[in-house]
């Protein structure tokens, strides 16, 4: 009988320790995934704003881009606008000076049937 009630005391003091192993195993490994869960969230956050960050960059640059071009497009508008009215200009001060010429072409020509009319 006394071995009996030895071998019980020895297994439920296994039982009782193997129940504290068990118990800290899972508190520990309730802990390391308690951790991993944050680091891992931590990570995604930090790739999160790493992105945005990064897409905002790629905006302001394309639209810094955009601005760029927008000006360039605009002053070539201007120097063609220029271009154009000096060419007009130009055109205009031919065809006066060709009339002119014609006026006073027509002016000796009328002069000139003019004066062998009367003669």
């Amino acid at each position: 009988m006394a071995l009996i009630a030895a071998t019980r005391d020895q297994v439920m003091e296994l039982k009782a320790a193997t129940t504290d192993q068990v118990m800290g195993l899972i508190a520990t490994t309730t802990y390391h995934v308690v951790g991993l869960i944050a680091a891992t969230r931590d990570q995604v956050m930090g790739l999160k704003t790493n992105t945005k960050d990064l897409v905002m960059g790629l905006v302001a640059a394309t639209r810094d881009q955009v601005m760029e071009l927008k000006a360039a497009a605009r002053d070539q508008v201007m120097v063609l606008k220029a271009a154009t009215r000096d060419q007009v200009m130009k055109l205009i001060a031919a065809t006066k000076d060709e009339v002119m010429g014609l006026k006073a072409a027509t002016r000796d020509q009328v002069m000139g049937l003019i004066a062998a009319t009367r003669d």
